[in-house]
């Protein structure tokens, strides 16, 4: 008798549309990034979806840089496409945003082309892409932005998903040692870094996971494997 295959896991609908964009437009990189509640829209840190290296990502979570990115930044200011363009002109007189905008670009190139998302009329997020050689040229344009709104909607509703964002390495091992009913002060001597950064961590975990206290967040944490 023949062996029966092991049935590959289906690729969710995401990566479908994802590569079926690239086949009309090459990009490097791409974010998706923003949910429909309030207050997880643009420039909140949350992120559905991202191409962007492990360092990056952790760098614009954990040290919150995504409060000074110049893309979230122009997306609330205007609600309209943003490029590299538009990026460039914000951050002529802005040097921390220059960093950050540095940063991205470092990661998957400095041409940019970032998509609003709307839901029920109100900005609630944005998909991004990105590359190194070419600008993007008005027909690559005006293609991602019909296919952007799709894009974010298939990152939504992908399997975990609900995170409004990954916990970073640092949060991860705070919300382990609360979860093991130590006291802030406790896990700050523990860790070696100040009681208010403890406090820092444990209030941007709890608002990342949807929590509503301390120990909802622990068992939000518990119940999607974030730690153990």
């Amino acid at each position: 008798m023949n062996a029966v295959p092991a049935a590959t896991a289906p690729r969710h609908m995401f990566d479908v549309l994802l590569d079926r964009a690239r086949r009309v437009v090459t990009f490097d990189g791409h974010a998706v990034t923003g949910l429909a509640r309030l207050d997880r829209g643009v420039g909140t840190g949350t992120v559905l979806r991202s191409s962007w290296p492990q360092s990056v990502r952790d760098a614009m979570i954990d040290r919150r840089l995504y409060l000074l990115s110049p893309t979230a930044h122009l997306l609330k200011r205007h609600e309209r496409t943003v490029t590299n363009h538009d990026v460039a002109a914000l951050v002529a007189g802005e040097p921390e945003m220059a960093r950050v905008e540095t940063l991205l670009a470092d990661a998957a190139g400095q041409h940019l082309v970032s998509v609003p998302i709307r839901h029920e009329g109100r900005l609630i997020g944005a998909t991004s892409f990105r590359r190194g050689s070419g600008a993007f040229e008005q027909e690559e344009l005006d293609f991602l932005e019909l296919v952007a709104p799709a894009l974010h909607a298939a990152a939504a509703a992908a399997p975990g998903s609900e995170l409004p964002a990954i916990l970073t390495p640092r949060e991860r091992e705070v919300m382990l040692r609360v979860s093991h009913g130590k006291t802030s002060w406790e896990i700050a001597i523990e860790l070696a870094i100040a009681q208010r950064t403890v406090d820092a961590h444990v209030t941007s975990s709890t608002l990342k996971l949807g929590a509503g206290s301390r120990a909802h967040a622990v068992a939000e944490a518990l119940r999607r494997g974030l730690i153990q």
